[in-house]
């Protein structure tokens, strides 16, 4: 949805609106759709040649078939296992079946459907089951783990058989309506069970066979992704994440589930998806009290500059963590800290900082050593001592580049950035952002090329190009409210105040919001830090 732009539009069609979502956004328009109706249902009955030919011989009266719709033809739910039952079903015998359905008048939709289902098994779907030999009916049901489609081997793998047969028993299941090959997504062939039938198919496993089929699944897509053949698949890493934490999640295989969860949460925050990491790890403690979901919800909550929450969970963590998990108790020792910072307690957040460093260097943590010390040399920019912050960035620095820690080596080049900035040393400061901004790019950090942003557009202004800043700095506000950054305040603030200065009005500034989102779409806002920072000459490395 991210990389829609213009007229671009998407239709998606769901039996439930999200139940996250109470009040759709005004973009979207919702569309109810009525009943299946009852030309359409016996035109895509009578498309196969055998059920058309029954029905025109009279082998299937016309007045079954209505009678079948009245049923079960309301929703498109059964029509190709219908279809194919009936291919060779005896009319009397379906007749009679469907004078058992008993569908009462003023039944909920839900326990309506709930009947329908109930029914629809008993008479097709276990008839259709029937035709497959015990082999085949024992690995569609493990294969019925699988929510994403898969190549023939992600089947082989569930069902513990040889490929050759897995082969054969996926012509036979898609001849049965129970799966279908999926085409377009991957150059391999792809299959899945058909997502209406994966309940009833699994509900024939026991308890443990279910669990095991799902962590084998889960396991599956892991290998795919290290092997890096998710091409194959036709997924993204984070739909391969996804999809593995909950085959995890329902093996309940929760220490995998977790380890899915917290790289998933490593992605979201870079990209400023605070309610996503909430939910994912919300979700979680259902199953379990961790202290690694308390942290991940409490750090969502600092980010978004939310300290009473952040401060809750962050206690929260640290109660569950002490004298079990030292590296957790050192994450939210470091959590807190990181609240007084904001809050300006510079006492609190260094008693509290060097707690968490004497943890992180017991356990041998030199990234967490590294992250701990770049917030000590926060306070002292916090404080203004800028030569001393300067010198202690210039030691972490190193240490990011030496643990090859990417986003903590663009977070120090940012905050050396910055002294330069108040410093006034603006070539110093343009070079340590641009370094910046190419590493938050490259690893997908939207949150920290924002703040860049925001401050090559206070850069740009400092150095006279004022409607050049202008832009950067809209960029940055137009980033910022959905990424919810807690710092988007200062941006609007600025924002606000050179648009006054500039003289410009609200129409004007409803355009150039528009010009700038479309100038990131293109090429990342990369022409309006050009813009902004021209070079001297075409051979030159120095910006004016």
């Amino acid at each position: 949805m991210e990389s829609f732009s213009g007229n671009s539009r998407a239709i998606i069609v769901t039996r439930y609106p999200p139940s996250d979502v109470p009040v759709l956004p005004p973009k979207v328009q919702k569309e109810d759709l009525g009943d299946f109706p009852e030309s359409s249902f016996l035109k895509i009955l009578q498309r196969d040649p055998e059920v058309e030919r029954r029905s025109r011989s009279g082998e299937l009266p016309m007045a079954l078939l209505r009678e079948l719709y009245k049923k079960f033809g309301g929703t498109p739910r059964f029509l190709l296992q219908i279809r194919e039952a009936i291919k060779g079903m005896d009319a009397e015998l379906l007749k009679t079946e469907l004078a058992r359905v008993e569908l009462p008048s003023g039944t909920e939709p839900g326990e309506l459907q709930i009947l329908r289902d109930k029914y629809f098994g008993d008479i097709f779907t276990e008839r259709l089951y029937g035709y497959l030999s015990p082999e085949s009916q024992k690995a569609l049901c493990h294969s019925a783990v699988h929510g994403v489609p898969v190549t023939l081997e992600g089947l082989a793998a569930v069902a513990g058989e040889p490929l050759k047969d897995i082969s054969a028993f996926a012509r036979s299941w898609q001849d049965r309506a129970f799966a279908y090959q999926e085409t377009g997504k991957s150059k391999e062939s792809l299959w899945i069970v058909y997502g209406l039938l994966r309940g009833w198919l699994l509900e024939k496993l026991s308890p443990k066979e279910q669990k095991d089929a799902h962590k084998v699944a889960g396991d599956f897509l892991i290998e795919m992704d290290r092997q890096n053949r998710l091409g194959e698949l036709g997924l993204s890493w984070m739909e391969c994440l996804m999809e593995a934490r909950s085959q995890y999640l329902q093996a309940e295989e929760l220490d995998l589930a977790r380890g899915m969860t917290n790289r998933l949460s490593i992605i979201l925050l870079r990209s400023g998806f605070y309610d996503g990491i909430r939910q994912l790890n919300a979700e979680l403690l259902n199953y379990e009290s961790h202290p690694s979901i308390m942290n991940w919800i409490a750090r969502t909550y600092l980010e978004q500059g939310i300290y009473g929450p952040a401060r809750i969970w962050y206690q929260r963590c640290s109660d569950v963590a002490a004298g079990s998990d030292q590296t957790e108790m050192g994450l939210a020792l470091h959590g807190l800290a990181r609240i007084d910072l904001r809050e300006g307690d510079y006492e609190a957040a260094n008693e509290k900082f060097e707690k968490a460093l004497k943890i992180v260097q017991q356990i041998g943590d030199r990234i967490g050593e590294a992250s701990i010390r770049h917030a000590l040399a926060s306070i002292d920019l916090n404080k203004g001592d800028y030569d001393s912050a300067h010198e202690k960035f210039e030691t972490v620095l190193k240490m990011m580049q030496q643990n090859d820690d990417q986003e903590g080596e663009a977070a120090t080049l940012y905050a050396l950035a910055s002294i330069d900035l108040r410093k006034g040393d603006y070539d110093s400061a343009w070079e340590k952002f641009e370094a910046a901004m190419k590493i938050m790019q490259q690893i997908g950090d939207r949150v920290g090329e924002a703040r860049i942003f925001h401050q090559l557009g206070f850069l740009a202004w400092k150095q006279g190009r004022s409607q050049e800043g202008l832009r950067l700095v809209t960029l940055a506000c137009t980033m910022f409210p959905s990424i919810g950054y807690a710092d988007a305040k200062k941006a609007f603030e600025n924002f606000s105040g050179m648009a006054f200065d500039l003289s410009y009005a609200q129409e004007q500034l409803e355009d150039l919001q528009k010009e700038v989102a479309e100038a990131y779409q293109k090429d990342r806002g990369q022409s309006l830090i050009d813009a902004a920072f021209p070079k001297v000459d075409p051979d030159a490395s120095s910006y004016q």
